[in-house]
């Protein structure tokens, strides 16, 4: 292939870097959102993105090493960004989840299935990505903590993962289903993660929730919905002291997040739950701000 040529910026034919346009970068982009997706249906305006980040990143690198006068990405529209989801593993979902893969939550997984499970219990106690949960070593954990190397984060940066009581347990089981390896998910990878928990949820009748349309008025659960719902318990307040149990800072550390408006997405309290946080904060307040609206 000649310098600097690139087989894969073009959607029909091979072409020079430096013949590249926004035009072509477009249709690419129009032609990747029509791209069918692992998971069913097309690719999402998230992922496609995600690979535009990628892209521009390679291109304005290749300005700086003059090999471009500049990016072809320039006056590119991208998809409009989802709405950041509302959905969080509720107890109730969590006994669905278990009993649809016949599991306890307290023995050794006797299958790849019941592992899944665990490693999404796993991913609710302590906001971890499933990646950094399925590439753990028994060499990153120090007593309750584990140490995260930069290669196995999505950030390249390294991080200490705090692990409760409920969480060590866990990994425990997960030592007993694979005593013989260093990496306590070897068994398990990507692939096996999402169509193994795809089935667990669907059998839990857990999935989305279509009108007559076809339109999704309820979401349905996902694997990395784990993260959300770990961040929205731990931003929320302890309902028997009124404390809130992770600080926003310290949350961020917890799941690695360097961007707070990032972590607010994973904040998903539902509307019922702020209803009752604030009739309870009405109660035990002497002075609330409605007694001033309230007629003589």
């Amino acid at each position: 292939m000649p310098p600097h040529q690139s087989d894969h910026a073009a959607p029909d034919r091979k072409c020079f870097l430096s013949d590249l346009t926004p035009a072509m970068i477009q249709k690419s982009i129009h032609q990747r959102l029509e791209t069918p997706s692992p998971r069913g249906g097309t690719l999402n305006a998230a992922s496609v993105r995600r690979e535009f980040g990628i892209l521009r990143s390679i291109f304005n690198w290749a300005v700086r090493m003059e090999m471009l006068d500049k990016p072809p990405t320039q006056g590119v529209f991208l998809p409009k960004e989802p709405e950041a989801r509302e959905r969080t593993a509720s107890k109730e979902d969590i006994e669905r989840l278990l009993f649809a893969c016949d599991w306890d939550g307290k023995s050794v997984p006797k299958n790849s299935t019941q592992l899944i499970m665990l490693t999404f219990l796993l991913a609710c106690k302590t906001g971890m990505r499933a990646g950094e949960i399925l590439n753990i070593e028994e060499s990153w954990i120090d007593g309750s903590i584990i140490h995260l190397p930069k290669e196995a984060t999505k950030t390249r940066a390294k991080r200490d993962v705090a692990l409760t009581d409920s969480a060590l347990r866990l990994l425990q089981l997960a030592r007993a289903y694979n005593p013989d390896s260093e990496r306590i998910f070897s068994v398990l990878n990507d692939y096996a993660r999402d169509a193994l928990f795809s089935m667990i949820r669907d059998k839990a009748d857990l999935g989305p929730v279509k009108d007559s349309n076809g339109k999704i008025i309820s979401e349905g659960l996902r694997f990395h919905d784990s993260r959300a719902t770990f961040a929205t318990w731990a931003a929320s307040p302890n309902p028997r002291t009124g404390a809130q149990r992770l600080d926003v800072l310290t949350l961020a550390r917890q799941t690695g997040h360097r961007n707070l408006k990032m972590l607010q997405k994973y904040y998903r309290p539902t509307a019922a739950t702020i209803v009752e946080r604030l009739n309870k904060s009405e109660e035990n307040d002497e002075d609330p701000i409605f007694l001033t609206f309230s007629p003589p």
